[in-house]
């Protein structure tokens, strides 16, 4: 999965351009809610709340680092089921409570459970955040969640955002006037499959630019909210497994000429064959369901296996039409390009085929924007990098002058960046989201043909389509240290390339 996989996977999540400017946030944001009712908050509770929680007990990814007198009060439930949206709080008993300076967690693996109470709860477990905020200047503000997997956001008492439900790092917004003050504010979370973790509040106070809520705004509860302390429990309250890394994080990529898809550890060592007999062309992993997929053109079908190459079927049979790149949102729908020009989806059962939308001719690399709901694909003949809403509508033509050859489209949605390949002219650029400043990161490269982008890591992996062997290539996202990690030349062409992140 090349271009969208940790787009998703991230996709960390992608909030960062959806508040790259207050008038294009307006544009996202739902109708602004009515003046919310003013709460002054206690002055013995906002002097000293750090002497009434721990602060050095949290789950290792908020920062407990407090400032004097602020901070929110964080408690942890395990409701002991398995978690596809957000319990009800009201029922549940907490078994961990301490405070947190802001909430800001980007994406990433979580295996750290509560190590400090000895509780090893690493899935289906749920975090509500609550307190005060204060507000300096009355006005219209902006608020976005990001999270994997569900949130919501209520402030007042009233729910402003909902993110509920099972998903990749993913953003939603909205906005609520307020007055000059204080104002409660509370945050729920869960955590489903044991995979990735990621939680971000966003704010755009009128007039400035957006960021992550900052701690000097926030604040306690009033103190009729405080719960009483509970005692830190001196034994593990749920007896659960650490994860273990699957095969070690990895790259697959497919070998046209071989008629195969290879996997390796992420330093390039320990190749293995993952499917046989298959005529690859580019590839798309589901690290949460363990599954690979990829477009064969030589049969004219999209086709799907388990991640270790077994139970393999065919997806979608497309007659005459030859499928190119491929793109994974979620683990919910397949996106390719096409021949004649064609960008299509379907869920990955392979139900519900449907036509996205007709572009120009020679379309290519493909690459899907889950929170700001865009696609975005090459125009080879056209030297055009293009983008749409998810149905097809919207056309926007974004690069249409630097590119000779666009075989590859990426994105780095929390960075506003997208990154893509001029297999012609041997490069790999990096631009803006809607195109501009487009910028050369790395050039004399021969033949170069996929990529995909590792957020995580802030990495950049490659293949080369050329006749020396199989080629994977790695650098960091500013495009300096670039390094060969796999150059066998007893293979074939090395073409589409994913990243996968397992844990189980």
């Amino acid at each position: 999965m090349r271009k969208y996989q940790w787009l998703m996977s991230v996709m960390l999540i992608g909030c960062l351009i959806a508040f790259s400017s207050c008038r294009r946030m307006e544009q996202m944001i739902a109708p602004v809610m009515p003046d919310a009712e003013q709460v002054e908050p206690p002055p013995e509770m906002v002097e000293t709340p750090s002497e009434m929680m721990p602060t050095n007990e949290g789950i290792g990814i908020f920062s407990t680092d407090l400032l004097p007198g602020h901070g929110l009060l964080a408690e942890a439930f395990y409701p002991g089921v398995k978690l596809t949206m957000l319990p009800d709080f009201d029922t549940l008993t907490p078994f961990h409570t301490w405070m947190v300076a802001n909430i800001d967690v980007p994406v990433r693996s979580y295996t750290q459970g509560f190590p400090e109470l000895g509780v090893d709860v690493l899935e289906d477990f749920a975090i509500r955040l609550r307190g005060q905020i204060e507000i300096e200047t009355a006005g219209t503000y902006n608020f976005a969640i990001s999270s994997d997997d569900g949130s919501k956001l209520f402030i007042n008492g009233e729910l402003l955002i909902d993110n509920d439900g099972l998903h990749g790092m993913s953003a939603k917004s909205n906005s609520i006037m307020l007055t000059a003050g204080f104002h409660d504010i509370e945050i729920q979370y869960f955590q489903g499959p044991r995979t990735q973790i990621g939680l971000q509040w966003f704010w755009v106070p009128p007039g400035a630019a957006a960021a992550i809520v900052p701690p000097e705004v926030l604040y306690p509860p009033r103190a009729e909210e405080m719960p009483e302390m509970p005692e830190t429990p001196a034994e593990p309250i749920v007896e659960m497994e650490m994860p273990q890394v699957v095969g070690t994080p990895g790259i697959y990529w497919a070998d046209n000429a071989q008629g195969k898809i290879y996997g390796s550890d992420l330093d390039g060592t320990n190749v293995r064959e993952i499917v046989t007999n298959i005529g690859p062309g580019d590839i798309a992993v589901d690290p949460l369901a363990e599954k690979i997929y990829w477009t064969d053109s030589s049969l004219n079908g999209i086709y799907g296996a388990n991640l270790d190459g077994t139970n393999v079927k065919e997806i979608v049979n497309l007659g005459q039409g030859k499928p190119g790149d491929i793109a994974l949102v979620g683990n919910e729908l397949l996106y390719w390009t096409n021949s004649p020009p064609k960008i299509l989806r379907v869920n990955p059962d392979g139900t519900d085929l449907q036509e996205v939308l007709i572009p120009g001719a020679g379309v290519d690399g493909i690459a899907v924007d889950v929170a700001n709901e865009k696609i975005y694909w090459t125009e080879w003949t056209a030297q055009a990098i293009r983008r749409a809403n998810l149905d097809g509508t919207s056309v926007e033509t974004l690069i249409s002058t630097g590119v000779s050859g666009p075989a590859y489209v990426g994105l780095d949605v929390p960075s506003g960046k997208m990154y893509l390949i001029d297999h012609l002219a041997g490069k790999i650029l990096r631009a803006n989201l809607d195109g501009t400043d487009l910028e050369e990161l790395i050039t004399g490269l021969s033949a170069p043909s996929d990529m995909v982008l590792d957020l995580v890591a802030r990495k950049m992996y490659w293949t080369h389509h050329h006749n020396r062997g199989a080629e994977v290539w790695w650098a960091d996202l500013d495009g300096t240290n670039v390094e060969n990690i796999i150059d066998m030349p007893e293979l074939g062409n090395s073409v589409g390339i994913a990243l996968s992140h397992l844990l189980q």
